[in-house]
């Protein structure tokens, strides 16, 4: 919804000339190499790269990209301002015996170009997941408790040997007046919250962990009764922010890994601010 009015706001703004220009934008998919530009049949569960070339076509500005299955769940919403646009997106195959993906451009003026992609559920692929049942992360100015983890070998850090170990490091943990019990990571542009030489915004590696941008709607049992990667492929998300904010027992969060894993972070307790703790529970694709 933001998306659209940033587009009807610049519409608006336009002037009696510009307004009089009614050329649609042009919408292209990418052919070559690892994109699917067709319909096709996968297996339930497998990924696929759609890619997407947008184009003014001597029009009004483009504002709008939109990723819709099924005419009702938005996999992106991506709002921007410029003539050309080229993204690549990647779709995991749903439960759906059918799977109708749109592709939307829109430009400041509401004119639109659609294409549309079908795929049809050949079977499935779904896979064993990662479980670390139960993880403790301190607070920034917890000195028992580290604050940061990896998802790689399921060990927690502090400080100084997070600092040494950068390339593992998908997680951590802080408290915050604005933002209060939050996970990020140290590509998160966390600055000002750890202290030292060695604090996240100096460090030469970076990995970035994304969230999803609200809380998972599923009930903990579905969560603690995963034993593949099926629930968390249904709860892949393409447009995430960098910080879960606002933590509080018994949220569920979606995340992805620097190299493109996905999970789900189950928020068993937190306690206290930033000396305090969190406990989380993360199922993630292996």
């Amino acid at each position: 919804m933001f998306f659209m009015l940033v587009c009807s706001l610049q519409f608006t703004s336009c002037s009696k000339e510009e307004s009089t220009n009614n050329n649609i934008p042009a919408l292209q998919l990418k052919t070559n190499g690892i994109y699917t530009s067709a319909d096709t049949a996968i297996a339930e569960g497998s990924q696929i790269t759609i890619g997407l070339k947008a184009f003014a076509n001597q029009g009004e500005n483009l504002c709008n990209l939109l990723v819709i299955s099924n005419d009702s769940v938005r996999l992106l919403d991506y709002g921007f301002n410029a003539s050309v646009i080229d993204k690549d997106v990647l779709i995991n195959k749903n439960s759906d015996s059918i799977q109708k993906l749109d592709f939307i451009i829109r430009n400041t003026k509401g004119l639109s170009t659609s294409l549309q992609i079908v795929l049809t559920k050949n079977g499935s692929a779904y896979k064993p997941i990662i479980y670390y049942p139960e993880i403790t992360l301190g607070g920034q100015s917890n000195l028992i408790v580290g604050s940061f983890y990896s998802l790689g070998n399921g060990l927690v850090y502090n400080q100084n040997d997070a600092f040494q170990n950068q390339s593992l490091i998908n997680l951590l943990y802080f408290y915050h007046t604005l933002e209060f019990n939050t996970l990020a990571s140290p590509g998160a542009n966390v600055i000002g919250i750890y202290l030292g030489a060695n604090a996240p915004e100096f460090w030469t590696l970076k990995n970035t962990t994304y969230f999803s941008r609200n809380t998972i709607n599923i009930p903990t049992s579905s969560f603690d009764n995963a034993s593949n990667d099926s629930l968390i492929i249904a709860n892949t998300f393409i447009n995430g922010g960098r910080k879960a904010k606002g933590l509080t027992s018994g949220q569920i969060w979606a995340f992805q890994t620097e190299n493109n894993k996905f999970g789900l972070i189950k928020i068993l307790e937190v306690n206290g601010q930033e000396s305090g703790t969190v406990k989380i529970a993360v199922k993630m694709q292996q």
